[in-house]
């Protein structure tokens, strides 16, 4: 029973209890019963009735909403008690010394002993206020950037003028014929060479299979106005896209149709009623390297051993008759070293020609070695791959006036946009009576090089052409590794070296202040990330110099200051002034360098897009499933496996990290706090040492992590040498500055401030000098063997074939290759 009902059935029986007490009639005084007077029965069972229908729950509630109300006005009235008590503090406190006291506080944390003087206040401000006053002046003034895109400071003619006289177009280099200017240069072994102590060495299929990587073959739309592209080729399936003439696609063929290899779809290679719709163009199909296919078959399955005469004819009609090196393959039973690189070699010589290059081989002063000169002139090819590449081209400054756009020249951001090169758009501005021929030289801006007619495409945008076209079938660098090759590299132009040595590269530019750099050439000549590292080095230079005089002025200032003042209460201040100088000029330099590299990013058009990132040839994986497109298979590697051997290397790197660190605790250990020239000398040697040790390292754990693109090979790489590099450096000298004064030895005389200042400045000097050095050395090295290499050459240039320079000859007709 509810408790409120037990109570009302209390209260009538006790009023029952008292009735029956009374006298009949009930007019008796009730008052001497001591008892309230009691309500009327009826009244009493109403009100029962009422209780036994309330909702116990809400009574409950309307008691817990009374009772928050009241907690609340209490807490409201507490809550003005504070504030009006606070207000009254408030108004006690005297702010002056609150901020007295916090200062003090701090003074005494951040900076215990110290005592602030108005003379020593005011000499620190005045340093301060001029320093600063001096970086305005200099990075609004003095500083010149290296945005300029002429070479009018140096006096040198810009790249886009066509050369006249002998100084403008010096002669090539002797190394090549005259009529040879190769892009890229391949450097075999001579096959017929005898002194080569490996060419008898057998080979293996685990030597070989990673040197040839697939092949993507290049056609060509013709003869229609578009092609259809369908999802599949035995299916009538919707239309994806058209393919309009001209256009330039890149895939596999499969039964008639060309599986495309950067978006999905099929193209027909015939049409019923039209004709071709695709032409083949510079690429190879699944018979190339037959030759080279053909030894890592004999070295995988001992074919030779089986079928000695069968493998013998085969090996004769792939490699030519004049393939000597048969004999040795009947003699080994095992394909050897020479057989692979005369292999190689043949197959190279017929292959670079289909994919649209130009192929001259010309052999060495001694016979030793063969020169595959491989140039992309032909203006098919070029254009082929200015279509797929997706190259950015600059437009003439002449046509953007043309076009109604009037932007004063000489203005560094003037310098016309960059576009990707399109033939339909050099025909219509032809149309239009912009540009005087169909010419895309009238509308790009050319260079002269390599000819003197002039080639829209650059010398570094020509040889990553090759390198891509290359790297698609073959591994340069595994070939190398694996002694197949001899060396590759890009060749030089004289005509751009010369530039470069005019405007960059003579000792007499020291004098020249300004310290300016023809960062635009060494893009146009070397390419992006190079430039970059240049401008950045440069940059940082000229920056440093503001900040060098401000350090000498305020060394020399506390130099003479030592002779009135504590020595250690001088460096002190000195110190806290140069340091508030050297955040000012941190922010200024970082800020001005964010607006430099955003310059170059949009002057050279350059962006994250990857879509036209070829993989590295060296790259590793099972072909699956595109994501992108399920119809196609590309080589992918799983992330996990990935990751760890990411994990891993970087493991490596920190384990090396703490072993240079050990090393350097164990130097400070042995002197004792002695830092004297010796212990320089030693910290340097050290630090040289570690860094060579690592250079050998550091490119083995980065190709053992498997990138599949060079950006991501490029990134790993420069974080791994960061880590190391901080270490290896700089631990020493923040060791000096934060241990050494809590170990046992402690500070030197003078402070450990003015220890680490005398060890820095004699360490660096010690690295500087050595550095120096060494690229002494090895550009004296350099002068000698062109020496050495033009003296060889006039010694046997007249038994040379006549037309070839003094530095090389064609093959011999007799030689078997």
């Amino acid at each position: 029973m509810k408790p409120r009902v037990m109570l009302c059935l209390l209260h009538v029986v006790l009023v029952d209890a008292v009735n029956f007490h009374l006298p009949p009639g009930g007019t008796e005084d009730v008052s001497q019963f001591n008892l309230r007077k009691l309500p009327p029965r009826g009244e009493i069972v109403a009100k029962l009735e009422n209780v036994a229908t309330i909702d116990p729950d809400a009574a409950r509630t309307e008691e817990a909403n009374q009772s928050t109300k009241e907690l609340a006005q209490q807490k409201l009235a507490e809550s003005e008690d504070q504030v009006q008590e606070t207000l009254e503090k408030v108004k006690r406190v005297d702010l002056t010394d609150m901020v007295r006291r916090d200062m003090q506080m701090l003074r005494d944390v951040f900076m215990p002993g110290l005592e602030p003087s108005p003379k020593i206040i005011g000499v620190t401000s005045t340093i301060v206020g001029i320093s600063m006053a001096w970086l305005l002046v200099y990075f609004l003034y003095i500083y010149r950037h290296d945005r300029c895109e002429h070479l009018d400071h140096w006096g040198v003619p810009d790249e886009g003028t066509n050369p006249t006289s002998e100084e403008q177009m010096p002669e090539e280099t002797d190394i090549v014929p005259n009529d040879v200017k190769p892009d890229l240069i391949l450097v075999f072994h001579h096959p017929n060479y005898k002194d080569q102590p490996d060419r008898d060495k057998e080979v293996t299929w685990a030597e070989l299979h990673k040197t040839l990587v697939c092949e993507v073959s290049t056609w060509r739309i013709r003869d229609v106005l578009g092609a259809v592209v369908r999802s599949h080729p035995n299916a009538d399936a919707a239309e994806i896209c058209t393919k309009q003439e001209g256009d330039v696609v890149r895939g596999h063929l499969v039964d008639g149709w060309v599986a495309l290899a950067e978006e999905p779809g099929y193209v027909a290679t015939r049409s019923d009623n039209i004709g071709p719709v695709l032409e083949h163009m510079h690429g190879s199909t699944s018979e190339a390297f037959g030759s080279f296919r053909s030894v890592m078959k004999a070295a995988t399955d001992g074919e030779f051993a089986h079928s000695p005469l069968q493998h013998f004819r085969r090996a004769r009609q792939s490699l030519g008759s004049n393939f000597t090196a048969v004999d040795e393959l009947a003699e080994h039973q095992i394909p050897t070293t020479l057989a692979a690189r005369t292999a190689l070699l043949q197959d190279l010589y017929l292959e670079l020609p289909r994919w649209g290059f130009d192929v001259t081989i010309f052999s060495s002063i001694d016979d030793d070695e063969l020169y595959v000169c491989i140039t992309l002139g032909n203006p098919v090819a070029v254009e082929s791959y200015l279509l797929r590449s997706g190259v950015m081209l600059q437009i003439r400054q002449d046509v953007v006036s043309k076009l109604g756009i009037s932007q004063p020249p000489e203005e560094v951001v003037s310098s016309p946009p960059m576009l990707r090169y399109d033939p339909r758009i050099v025909k219509n501005l032809h149309k239009a009576g912009v540009l005087e021929r169909d010419d895309p030289r009238d509308l790009f801006k050319t260079h002269y090089g390599k000819s003197k007619e002039g080639c829209i495409v650059k010398g570094s945008d020509r040889f990553m052409m090759i390198f891509r076209q290359v790297c698609t079938h073959l591994d340069l660098d595994a070939a190398k590794s694996k002694g197949l090759l001899v060396d590759w590299y890009p060749a030089h132009s004289q005509r751009w070296l010369s530039k470069l040595s005019k405007s960059w590269g003579k000792f007499s530019l020291m004098t020249d202040l300004t310290f300016l750099q023809p960062v635009n050439l060494i893009h146009d000549y070397f390419g992006a990330r190079v430039a970059f590292i240049f401008a950045w080095n440069g940059f940082y230079c000229k920056a440093l110099f503001a900040l060098s005089l401000l350090a000498i002025i305020i060394e020399l200032a506390g130099w003479i200051a030592r002779s009135y003042i504590d020595a250690v209460i001088v460096q002190k201040r000195v110190v806290l002034a140069f340091s508030i100088v050297t955040v000012v000029w941190a922010r200024l330099a970082v800020n001005m360098w964010t607006r430099e590299q955003q310059f170059f990013l949009k002057m050279w058009e350059m962006t994250e897009d990857s879509s036209h990132e070829v993989p590295r040839p060296s790259f590793q994986g099972e072909k699956q499933p595109s994501p992108a497109d399920l119809n196609l298979m590309v080589k992918q590697y799983p992330a996990h496996s990935a990751a760890a051997r990411r994990f891993c290397s970087t493991l490596f790197t920190l384990v090396f990290c703490c072993l240079v660190a050990a090393c350097i605790i164990l130097w400070f250990q042995i002197f004792q706090g002695n830092l004297d020239l010796a212990a320089s000398v030693c910290l340097s040697v050290m630090i040289v040492f570690f860094q060579l040790v690592y250079n050998l390292l550091v490119p083995v754990l980065t190709e053992w992590e498997n990138h599949e693109y060079q950006s991501t090979y490029y990134d790993s790489y420069v974080c791994k040498q960061f880590m190391f590099e901080c270490v290896n450096r700089y631990s020493a000298f923040f060791f000096l500055a934060v241990k050494q004064r809590w170990t046992e030895a402690g500070c030197p005389h003078g402070g450990c401030m003015a220890s680490l200042k005398k060890q820095l400045w004699m360490t660096l000097l010690i690295l500087s000098a050595s550095r120096i050095a060494q690229i002494f050395v090895a550009s004296i090295i350099v002068r000698l063997k062109i020496m050495w290499d033009g003296l060889r050459s006039k010694c046997v240039g007249d038994s040379r074939t006549v037309g070839w320079p003094k530095g090389g000859c064609r093959p011999n007709e007799n030689d078997d290759f």
